[in-house]
């Protein structure tokens, strides 16, 4: 039975939570606060991914005391108009020796010229590293910073999708940018059949509609008044073709090609 039809996964988990809180019987905590603790877990099954442009800040351990921190990592963090910097804690540079490894091989399905994917780490202070990775290729080697639009997002992907079979829900915003709609339909379909979270993307790219419409309620559409409306099956027609030959209702189709004219037009018209 799919309960997400009649409730949010919010809902289901705090009635699970009140139908257990007896069982529990956790000594000197309120079952307000008890609620909360739920909550907070659940929040943190939730990875968002936004492109860098649209980014605006990250969760990181604070050290508000620290000057140094607060001057250079958390004004870095907030603004993001500097060098792409990352930094680690000390205690956890064997986990990413490990991740990286996994990040790897999933980068060499999309682009198998790449070798290998090397950091350098340099302390930052006594308790972070600061990372710079290099991108290995036959020939030559390219710092993260200076590396293909492409391969970066697929680079900061991962480290959401890669949650999504750990029982994560991920949220992607315009996962198609940048990636090879050949490629990116592999990569819905596989987790489509083989997730244990959840995943819900935005994207422009149509031809996704034609491995989506396998999957029961799993297409939505925006419509030009920002309400969002459901796919619903009608007779042979595709979903993609419904949506470009604008037979789905609300859809924003008032531009033609010929409207274009009037707006790249030459000096010598425009005198």
């Amino acid at each position: 039975m799919n309960l997400l039809d009649r409730k949010s996964i919010a809902n289901l988990m705090m009635n699970n939570i009140y139908e257990n809180y007896e069982e529990e019987k956790v000594k000197n905590t309120k079952k307000e606060n008890f609620d909360f603790i739920h909550i907070f877990i659940f929040y943190n099954k939730i990875n968002i991914f936004t492109h860098a442009e649209d980014e605006y800040h990250e969760t990181f351990p604070a050290k508000i005391t620290d000057e140094k921190w607060f001057n250079d990592i958390f004004f870095y963090l907030m603004n993001r108009e500097v060098k792409d910097r990352k930094f680690i804690p000390k205690d956890r540079i064997e986990d990413l020796k490990k991740f990286l490894n996994k990040k790897e091989r999933f980068l060499k399905l999309f682009n198998p010229e790449l070798n290998k994917i090397e950091f350098e780490n340099k302390d930052y202070d006594q308790d972070y590293y600061e990372i710079e990775y290099i991108f290995c290729y036959k020939e030559y080697k390219i710092n993260f910073e200076y590396e293909s639009m492409g391969m970066k997002s697929l680079f900061r992907l991962f480290d959401v999708l890669d949650t999504i079979n750990n029982g994560g829900i991920v949220f992607v915003d315009e996962i198609d940018m940048s990636i090879h709609d050949l490629y990116l339909n592999r990569l819905i379909e596989f987790f489509a059949e083989n997730g244990k979270g959840q995943f819900t993307f935005t994207a422009h790219n149509t031809s996704i509609l034609d491995t989506l419409k396998k999957y029961k309620n799993s297409i939505d559409f925006m419509t030009e008044y920002q309400e969002i409306k459901p796919w619903i099956k009608n007779g042979n027609y595709s979903p993609r073709k419904q949506y470009l030959e604008g037979m789905l209702p609300n859809m924003p189709y008032n531009i033609e090609y010929y409207d274009f004219f009037e707006i790249f037009t030459t000096s010598e018209e425009e005198g």
